[in-house]
């Protein structure tokens, strides 16, 4: 156990035939996920992680997007009782692409036991044959023109317990047990009614220093079932794009919610177009063929602990794209 702050989040609405959709076409781990139903209901610890009340998300007429609040770096490495894959990820420290060669001749140069390297969208993926291997590449004096780093899901898992709004992040980074270290607590919140004050859930996001996740986690001899978290799909209600919120900032054309035209503060008569797909519903619609590519994305992600472009790979775009 350890001590520590967190951020609030917010969950995300989902569809549980979508969940089911996705997660039937996910490939088994060696975490015993079959406990966790996500058709039933009645399973209030699987919907209210992933529920909102439904409204759609209002647009804004301020333009100013201020940035989010960056949280500190924290140097993350392998330890000895990591199974791998020693993966480290060398990013441009203007997010630029890297020429993936270029790396390479670095590392024949300077580095020893290195597995292989893959084009990871603008960065590269580096796999390791040991984590003494990684961790001499995340420190390494030769590579300082780039961002180095261990992916948190390499060495972190998030799971979700179910905790009344009472019991504090705090008490749970610091009094609560498991056969895990937990580094992070965040209390999951919600939006009530379309309000934009976000109201607390009965249920926790907790980061373990572990590969694998616990099946308890123990507070004041009460024990808490803990299940997978599944990560949210981002989307900017400025230019609809998924992948970043509005405040992150964002820089594209501010667009119309529903018929995908520039955007304007009356109430839009034009025939509605989604930005995505062409299609004549919203850009946000939970129907849209991408978002329900994102959401698959993601639920793989979550369940069999890959990168974003790993799990892309399984889910083709099955639409013409418009943008």
């Amino acid at each position: 156990m350890s001590t520590g702050s967190a951020s609030p989040l917010e969950a995300h609405v989902e569809s549980d035939m979508e969940i089911q959709k996705a997660v039937s076409t996910i490939l088994p781990t060696d975490h015993d996920y079959s406990n966790l139903n996500l058709n039933n209901r009645g399973n209030k610890r699987v919907q209210e992680n992933n529920d909102t009340d439904g409204s759609e998300q209002i647009q804004s007429t301020n333009d100013f997007n201020p940035p989010l609040l960056k949280k500190p770096h924290i140097q993350r490495l392998y330890k000895p009782e990591n199974s791998g894959p020693f993966e480290v990820i060398i990013q441009d420290k203007k997010k630029n692409k890297i020429n993936p060669f270029t790396v390479g001749k670095i590392l024949k140069k300077h580095h020893m036991d290195i597995d292989h390297i893959t084009r990871a969208g603008k960065n590269i993926s580096v796999i390791c044959k040991n984590y003494i291997a990684a961790n001499n590449l995340v420190n390494s004096p030769h590579l300082l023109e780039f961002n180095v780093f261990v992916p948190s899901i390499r060495v972190h898992t998030l799971g979700v317990v179910y905790a009344e709004p009472e019991v504090s992040e705090l008490e749970i980074l610091s009094e609560a047990s498991s056969i895990y270290p937990i580094i992070q607590a965040e209390r999951i919140r919600r939006r009530v009614n379309g309000n934009d004050q976000l109201t607390n859930t009965h249920f926790v996001k907790i980061t373990f220093e572990s590969e694998k996740l616990p099946d308890f986690v123990y507070l004041n001899y009460v024990r808490m079932k803990v299940d997978p978290y599944m990560i949210r799909v981002k989307q900017c209600y400025r230019c609809f794009a998924y992948g970043h919120v509005a405040n992150s900032p964002c820089n594209k054309p501010r667009i119309c919610r529903d018929c995908a035209g520039p955007f304007h503060t009356d109430p839009c008569q034009a025939p509605r177009k989604c930005v995505h797909c062409g299609d004549s519903h919203s850009s946000n619609s939970k129907y849209c063929p991408e978002y329900m590519r994102q959401k698959n994305i993601k639920d793989r992600m979550s369940l069999m602990k890959e990168g974003y472009h790993v799990a892309a790979q399984y889910f083709h775009i099955t639409y013409k794209k418009t943008r």
